[in-house]
């Protein structure tokens, strides 16, 4: 969540959210009707598990064709039975680290693409509130 005040309000602290309790002081000029306090700035649980998924399938995807093809340059360089060894070890690791890192990367594109929402709410908002005082 993000704390949303008013352009005339005095700037709140970074990071600060109010209590449920909590309104704003007397002296301020009041929200117009509509107006969010707090906007929320993260994905849903269910948009971070699909995005999870979908990196993974991803990345293991990708990690396996690049396993593929290190395979198939290992047969041509030395030979097919030559360090057939070290290749199964480097087809787990470019499968499950293509895996997790696409999890990874995916998570952390789902919380910029919310905060990005976030920030085009903040300013819609604001823009309204100034182009409502510009007609008066």
């Amino acid at each position: 969540m993000r704390f949303n005040p008013l352009p005339s309000w005095p700037p709140a602290p970074s990071g600060w959210l109010p209590d449920s309790d909590w309104t704003p002081d007397a002296s301020w000029e009041p929200a117009p009707t509509g107006w969010p306090i707090t906007v929320n700035d993260e994905p849903s649980s269910m948009r971070l598990v699909g995005a999870a998924f979908a990196g993974i399938l991803v990345g293991f995807l990708l990690g396996g064709l690049a396993a593929g093809v290190s395979d198939a340059l290992r047969v041509v360089t030395v030979g097919s039975g030559q360090l057939a060894g070290l290749q199964f070890m480097l087809d787990i690791v470019f499968s499950w680290g293509g895996a997790i890192w696409g999890a990874i990367f995916n998570v952390r594109q789902s919380r910029k693409r919310a905060a990005r929402r976030a920030d085009h709410v903040i300013a819609e908002m604001r823009a309204r509130y100034v182009s409502g005082l510009s007609s008066h």
